[in-house]
């Protein structure tokens, strides 16, 4: 378990350095050119779908160990302001059914 942790922990690092850093490189003048948007939405999306790989090989239990509280809240806080506004419909159902099996695991499931 301790390494599964170690590994989700440095995953979820990289991945926010990652989007930081294309937030940061996007944006000119204060606003985000099209091609940073577009990498930031990309990476968003492999965000998402990080999340969602965890939630379903059944690592959620262990997530909350992996990352800080400041970490966790951004994640989350991400994934559910996704599932409302998302561009795309295909996102919004994968942030939902990211956000159900995380409500499902942690609040149902305890």
């Amino acid at each position: 378990e301790e390494l599964i942790i170690d590994i989700l922990e440095a995953v979820f690092a990289r991945v926010d350095a990652c989007l930081n850093s294309a937030a940061d490189a996007g944006v000119s003048s204060g606003v985000l050119n099209t091609e940073g948007a577009r990498e930031v939405g990309d990476l968003r999306q492999a965000y998402h779908l990080l999340l969602n790989t965890v939630a379903n090989v059944q690592l959620l239990g262990i997530l909350p160990k992996a990352l800080s509280q400041q970490r966790l809240e951004r994640v989350l806080s991400g994934i559910v302001l996704d599932a409302a506004t998302n561009s795309s419909i295909a996102g919004r159902k994968l942030c939902i059914a990211t956000v159900k099996m995380i409500i499902t695991e942690w609040f149902v499931g305890a």
